[in-house]
């Protein structure tokens, strides 16, 4: 009963339902690929788990079409929903509470669990590559441009 009363605590300090909401909408988004497109079928890397730093670049690149754009969907559609059926505030995080969770979870973990994703000197250099990408007026190489 101990164990059970400390993993209770520290699991939510951890932001483990974060990251699990997380891993499903990762899983969900490479089943519907494998739906619609074919294909499902494992092909072995041999590699192991990624612990390796990776941009703001590539991780939009790599989480846009999967986890940031439902997300970004599903808080516009929860916004348009309080606008046009002008519920009490009490009612309406009481109806969108787990929408809003799922669409925090789907924007910000990637970020929070890149290893070495606070370090000052990574994560300034990080915000330069973005502003370069951003800016860049190369429309044909997605490595230099976002449009």
């Amino acid at each position: 009963l101990g164990k059970a009363c400390e993993a209770l605590v520290w699991l939510p300090l951890k932001m483990a339902p974060l990251y699990y909401a997380w891993s499903l909408g990762t899983k969900a988004s490479y089943l519907d690929s494998a739906l619609l497109f074919g294909g499902a079928r494992y092909v072995a890397t041999g590699r192991g788990f990624a612990i390796e730093h990776e941009g703001f670049t590539g991780l939009w690149r790599l989480y846009f079409p999967s986890h940031f754009e439902p997300a970004l969907e599903l808080s516009f559609l929860a916004i348009f929903y309080y606008v046009l059926a002008r519920p009490s505030l009490a009612m309406y995080l009481r109806e969108t509470w787990s929408i809003h969770l799922l669409s925090l979870s789907f924007l910000y973990t990637p970020f929070i669990f890149n290893p070495l994703g606070f370090d000052y000197t990574r994560l300034k250099a990080d915000f330069k590559e973005w502003q370069d990408w951003m800016h860049c007026s190369d429309p044909f190489d997605s490595r230099r441009s976002w449009y």
